[in-house]
This record gives structure tokens, sequence and C-alpha cells, in this order.
């Protein structure tokens, strides 16, 4: 039967191996996520060694307000080649793109996952970028601290850009679905 509920969700423990180790369930709090805004039209690029904006959400998210990104991401075919994702805040590259992909000449999909915490005092870098892509046998993982090449904004936030590059022009890098979420903070 199904594992979960309106007000419960399931939570699967994963190990480094990839091995479930433990299926619990979590109470969902009403509140805990507002949805900000979206861009569900696939940006994309062929670009080599330049930043190009992917896919542009409008939001209002105050400094001291966490949130989140979702998207999915893809790479296609054409050449030996990795292709890059990266984040860009009120037109502040916070973190620069970077490889997310294979470099297989092989078609990937998959998920980004961005969390940015509240941007306050020396509080100024205080996210993570998380990436996962499939293959063919290939899968690809990738983390980085989102805001390691400059602080992030400590105003609000009012533009979420996902930005991209591909090593080659021959492979696409593409991005779509795109939803940013407030966090509550009380």
């Amino acid at each position: 039967g199904p594992i979960g509920s309106a007000t419960v969700a399931p939570v699967v423990t994963i190990d480094a191996k990839g091995r479930v180790t433990a299926l619990t369930s979590a109470t969902i709090v009403a509140g805990a996520l507002t949805f900000e805004g979206s861009d569900t039209t696939e940006g994309s690029t062929t670009v080599v060694g330049a930043i190009t904006d992917l896919a542009s959400v409008t939001v209002s998210i105050p400094a001291a307000t966490p949130f989140l990104v979702v998207a999915n991401i893809r790479k296609s075919a054409g050449a030996a080649a990795a292709v890059k994702i990266g984040l860009e805040l009120n037109n502040v590259d916070v973190l620069e793109p970077f490889v997310v992909s294979s470099s297989t000449n092989q078609a990937e999909d998959g998920v980004v996952f961005i969390y940015v915490g509240p941007r306050v005092g020396s509080y100024l870098a205080p996210g993570i970028f998380f990436s996962a892509m499939q293959g063919g046998v290939t899968s690809t993982t990738a983390t980085r601290n989102a805001g390691q090449d400059i602080d992030m904004p400590t105003a609000t936030i009012t533009e979420v850009v996902i930005t991209g590059d591909t090593q080659d022009a021959a492979v696409t890098v593409a991005v779509d679905e795109v939803f940013v979420y407030e966090l509550a903070t009380s």
C-alpha cells in the first residue's frame, strides 16, 4: 500500500553506497514552504565558455529568509564533453557554472537542488548546490557551496537565475521546471 498521506511523508535513508538503511516517516508541517515562483519553459545553450541564463524566476525573498530552488537538468549527446550549471541572484553570479555531468558522449538528465540560508551578518555564503544526473550506465553527482565564488546579496532576492555553459558546441545543456520555495522561519 501507499506510504504516507496528506500529513505524513515517507523518509528514506540511504548510505554512501546507495543502499536503503531505514524507512521512516515525518509529519508535514502546514506552511513550511511557500511557493515563490517558477519558470516552466526549457532554457538551453550550446555556447562554450560563456555564462548563459537558462531560466529566470522573479521572487521577493527577504535576506533573513532561507529558500530552495529545484530544477530538472539535462545534457544532450553529441560529443565527449560535460555541461555546467550555476546560480545567479539579483544579477550576481554567486556560483559560476561548474561541471554537473559526465564527459561521456551520451544524453543525461537529472535534478538540481539548491538551498540558500539566511544571508545576514557574517553569513554571506550560506548555500549548498547538489545535482544528480543519469545517462546510460553513468551516474554523476556534484556538490558545491553556493556562494563560494562571491558573497550572496544581503538585499531582498528579486531574481533567481539558473545559468549554464557547455564544454563543446555539439552538446546542449538545458534546465526546465524550475521552482523556488521560501522556507518558514517560525
